[in-house]
């Protein structure tokens, strides 16, 4: 059987019966399905209801023909199938009638007239492929509908200026985008020609020539030059194409213009976006990049010498989290500014990223001249700037190697300007430095020194040292502080000047810190147990520690760990870290304080905080910096600033001590302002914990 031909779904309950009428229609364009009930004639129709034709018989136990064919005239999707019923009832009989109501479009009488048969399946059959030709018909006008107007729509709102020419050359319609960007009207350009639409004298030559090839190859494409209706030049970009008919002819042209203009805009608005620092408007590391490989081969090719400054910023950061990003943004614009007012418009001055500039200074006569501007740069920042009602002053530290002086390699130009930058931070900021081999002696010791610093750690080459504090007057010890010593095995004792704020920069300083916590609240509790008395461990938290996201939940942490109640251990942290961002500072010091633990502002004097919310911030002692400290009591503006300062800690409820105490002249003075506590070398220099053991001893005897 023809698995491909027309559909008939044959239906009786008598195999004999449908094995008869699939031997009468077996035919090539047949394909007969059979069923042996109506329900299963009618789960047949359920997966597949393409058929031509249903022979149905009417007598059927369970479901009779007509009950079966009242259900598949009543699905929407099986309506317009034509069913024959087959059966032995006479053509008097009030069933047939019956069964046209139900639907059906004819009546086969058993016992069955072959001819008669195979007459009507056909007619119905050929009917089926009527119909299905005229669906098909029906479907691609439809569709071809659908992509006139798809067309249509495409050539309405196109950008691009499009125009349908006839094959002699001649318009005869114009998209809108054409019309708007020529400045006609659509009637003033029908039956024009392409040709006689663009040429001038001066150009006539050129378009002619164009058509030409047009109308042999068919096809041309290139840039022309194009007038508006007011006579305006401008260039585009022309494809006309053919079109052809169903016979191969030519029948149309379409010409499509793009705006050349509209292109060179986009592309240059993306070169900006890619050379240009968006915030700045400065030229970016990319285009930097771009110079100064330009500028060293320059100076290879005809000699000379350019400056390269590096530069950054000098305590940005502090700025930019303490009054925010808008403010911070707003500074660099200012900055960008004035750096750019200093330069010649033969240099380059461009924004790497962040707070970090570089400049380039071109044609350079002697290497001192770099200073020279240099020096105007600082100068130019040093004036006082108004962001957001702050007046804000903000340094730079400058870092200069010279082009070919110090190398003619670019990458270790760059490198060697770096340098010199943090050589000048060293120096005390604000500065600029030239590259010399003494800074690169620096820089490689701060490397290496950086290198070993990352394995000390893992080495344990730390050990904390503890100094005692005193209570002023009784002389009796009230806690002690814990102090990073390291001893590094090649360099030996390494000063914690030297290695601490590397540690901050690099943020090395987070692991180690977490260190010296863990091991300081160790040190306590073994004390504890001892059976020493109980008595305040006191540990520096770094800016970079307590910005950290899992600060609170370290420090509670160790302390669970140890056993150590909160109350044992004191925290210090500096004036200026605890201004960054307040309120937020405000949140972290209340957390602390609730959890039991003890705040102290270390250095108090040399930051800038603000008694609105020093009163607010949950702290219980003042340390004064030691640089008020040292020159008392003959130095009367120490001895005012410190007086006032214990004043001022004992009117917020706090308690005061003095760090850097080392004489009996120093003790005495602050006794008699009340100073609550001391720290210095007059009592102990920082000792290891054995020596401290050894002096709880002495106390507990």
């Amino acid at each position: 059987m023809n698995e491909v031909g027309i559909k008939i779904l044959v239906v009786d309950d008598i195999e004999d019966n449908l094995l008869l009428l699939e031997e009468i229609l077996d035919h090539d364009d047949y394909n007969v399905v059979k069923a042996n009930s109506g329900q299963q004639a009618l789960d047949i129709l359920g997966e597949d209801a393409d058929f031509a034709l249903i022979l149905m018989d009417v007598l059927m136990p369970d479901m009779d023909g007509f009950a079966t064919v009242s259900t598949i005239k009543a699905n929407p999707a099986w309506a317009d199938i034509s069913v024959v019923f087959i059966t032995a009832l006479t053509p008097n009989d009030l069933s047939i009638s019956q069964g046209y109501e139900y639907g059906a479009v004819d009546f086969i009488i058993k016992p069955i007239d072959v001819e008669l048969l195979e007459a009507k399946v056909e007619t119905f059959c050929a009917f089926y492929r009527q119909k299905k030709l005229l669906e098909n018909e029906i479907q691609q006008r439809q569709d071809l509908m659908r992509q006139l107007q798809l067309s249509s729509s495409i050539f309405e709102n196109s950008g691009e200026g499009i125009m349908v020419l006839d094959a002699q050359g001649l318009i005869q319609v114009v998209n809108p985008a054409f019309l708007q960007h020529a400045g006609y009207a659509q009637p003033e350009m029908i039956n024009q020609h392409i040709v006689e639409l663009h040429a001038t004298e001066q150009h006539r030559f050129f378009y002619e020539e164009m058509w030409v090839r047009v109308t042999e190859m068919g096809f041309w494409e290139g840039e022309v030059k194009s007038y508006k209706k007011n006579g305006q030049e401008y260039p585009e970009w022309l494809k006309v194409s053919s079109v052809l008919d169903a016979q191969g002819v030519v029948s149309h042209y379409i010409a499509t213009y793009s705006d050349i203009n509209a292109h060179a805009n986009a592309k240059q608005k993306l070169y900006y976006l890619a050379h240009y620092d968006a915030l700045t408007e400065l030229p970016n590391r990319v285009l930097f990049q771009e110079t100064l490989k330009h500028a060293a081969a320059n100076v290879r090719r005809n000699g000379g010498r350019f400056a390269l400054f590096f530069m950054d910023l000098d305590r940005f950061k502090v700025i930019n989290d303490t009054l925010g990003h808008s403010a911070g943004d707003l500074l660099l614009q200012e900055v960008a500014g004035r750096l750019f007012g200093c330069i010649r418009e033969s240099d380059m001055l461009s924004r790497q990223g962040g707070d970090e500039f570089t400049s380039l200074l071109l044609g350079l006569k002697k290497a001192e001249d770099a200073g020279v501007v240099a020096e105007k740069m600082i100068k130019a920042l040093a004036e006082p700037v108004l962001i957001q009602g702050q007046e804000l002053t903000v340094t730079t530290s400058v870092g200069i190697s010279i082009f070919p002086d110090d190398t003619d390699d670019i990458e270790t130009l760059l490198k060697y300007a770096d340098t010199s930058m943090y050589h000048a931070k060293d120096q005390g900021r604000n500065r600029y430095a030239f590259y010399s081999q003494d800074v690169h002696a620096t820089s490689s010791k701060r490397l290496n020194l950086e290198s070993k610093l990352r394995k000390a750690l893992e080495n344990e080459e730390f050990e904390l040292h503890y100094q005692p504090k005193y209570a002023v007057g009784s002389g009796v010890v009230t806690g002690m502080e814990a102090l990073v010593r390291w001893n590094q095995p090649e360099l030996g004792r390494v000063a914690p000047l030297d290695f601490i704020p590397l540690a901050e920069e690099t943020g090395l300083i987070v692991p180690i810190g977490e260190w010296i916590l863990d091991e300081a609240c160790r040190q306590n509790k073994t004390w504890q147990e001892a059976g020493f008395p109980c008595m305040r461990m006191a540990v520096n938290l770094s800016s970079r520690q307590f910005k950290d996201g899992n600060m609170l939940k370290m420090v509670d942490k160790i302390l669970h760990k140890h056993h150590l109640e909160p109350d044992f251990l004191e925290l210090e942290l500096t004036e200026s870290m605890i201004m960054q961002d307040a309120e937020s500072t405000i949140k972290i010091l209340q957390a602390l304080h609730g959890n039991g633990i003890q705040l102290a502002i270390d250095d108090f004097g040399t930051g800038y905080s603000s008694l609105s919310y020093l009163k607010r911030f949950p702290i219980s002692k003042l340390k004064l910096d030691r640089s008020f400290i040292i020159g008392l009591p003959d130095d009367k503006d120490d001895s005012k600033i410190v007086t006032a300062m214990i004043t001022l800690a004992h009117g917020l409820d706090m308690t005061v001590i003095a760090e850097g105490v080392e004489t009996r002249e120093q003790l005495a003075w602050l006794e008699d302002a009340g100073c609550d506590e001391i720290q210095g070398y007059f009592f102990n220099a920082p000792m290891s914990s054995q020596d401290f053991t050894v002096l709880l001893q002495k106390m507990s005897v």
